[in-house]
């Protein structure tokens, strides 16, 4: 943001301007035009929530759940989260919902949990819309109902919500309430993991070595198993450890192999951890 811009934004601000002082706090918590500082952004949050900004209801509550810019206090934010469903906004009614299913500040209500979050995704808030749509296809405080929760998956991964979009590649790769498509699931993986979804990058890598829904390219798996597996995917580090024993794309390296087992195996993945013993019994220094 240009300089002469916040200047404006900040004279609205402390002249009393709520939605300037919620955007005043976003800046702070984006570091736009600002150096990034969560406890001013808070302080500007509240300011605006006091004046009944539903956005910065909803943000200075996060901020107390999380005890970002602030302590933590759960039943304050609670009470920020109720103020701002008052207010109708969508994303509160998930948070709230959140707060319910887990009990966090409040006693543990799971039927007023899934009311709340079903209300905030027929309302259009895409996180509430992703997590109905799972809570249907696993039937967690509704009945089960894969395809439709499908349906609400695909409408937050049209919004943008990339654990959607991962979920969605999911369910077209097992068939999840919709007809199996690995050329769909490897299309929407590639979407989440390009916005950085872990998980999404490492099935993106995994379809890349085998082939599957998208032609077959070590390179391209490489790329994206590493970017997963350092960030501490571990079935993605065990899919590089075998790319370096078999020399998939790369040369025979055993020591590299042993490394990324090594990793995946600390993780839990019995795989590496049968990978290592073999490795062992051929001779190669762990």
């Amino acid at each position: 943001m240009k300089r002469s811009r916040l200047g404006r934004l900040e004279r609205a601000a402390l002249a009393g301007d709520p939605e300037a002082q919620f955007r005043l706090g976003v800046c702070y918590q984006n570091g736009d035009g600002v150096k990034q500082d969560f406890r001013a952004a808070f302080r500007w949050f509240v300011r605006a929530a006091q004046r009944g900004q539903a956005n910065a209801l909803l943000n200075a509550g996060i901020y107390s759940l999380d005890g970002v810019g602030t302590s933590l206090n759960l039943k304050r934010a609670v009470n920020w989260f109720r103020e701002a469903v008052r207010k109708g906004n969508a994303g509160a009614k998930y948070s709230l919902a959140r707060c319910h299913y887990l009990g966090l500040g409040v006693r543990r209500d799971p039927k007023l949990a899934s009311r709340l979050l079903k209300e905030a995704a027929e309302a259009g808030d895409r996180t509430a819309r992703f997590w109905y749509g799972r809570c249907l296809i696993v039937g967690d405080g509704f009945r089960k109902d894969p395809p439709r929760g499908f349906q609400w998956a695909m409408k937050a991964a049209r919004q943008g919500q990339v654990a959607a979009m991962t979920g969605v590649g999911y369910s077209y790769e097992y068939g999840i309430g919709v007809r199996k498509d690995l050329s769909a699931a490897f299309r929407w993986y590639l979407r989440a993991a390009r916005k950085g979804d872990v998980d999404a990058q490492g099935y993106v890598g995994d379809m890349y070595r085998d082939g599957a829904g998208t032609r077959r390219s070590y390179r391209e798996a490489l790329h994206w198993l590493r970017k997963s597996a350092r960030q501490g995917d571990s079935y993605s580090q065990l899919c590089l450890g075998i790319m370096y024993w078999n020399g998939e794309g790369v040369r025979h390296n055993p020591r590299m192999a042993v490394k990324w087992y090594s990793l995946a195996a600390d993780a839990g993945e019995e795989q590496a951890m049968y990978n290592l013993f073999r490795c062992c019994a051929d001779g190669v220094e762990l």
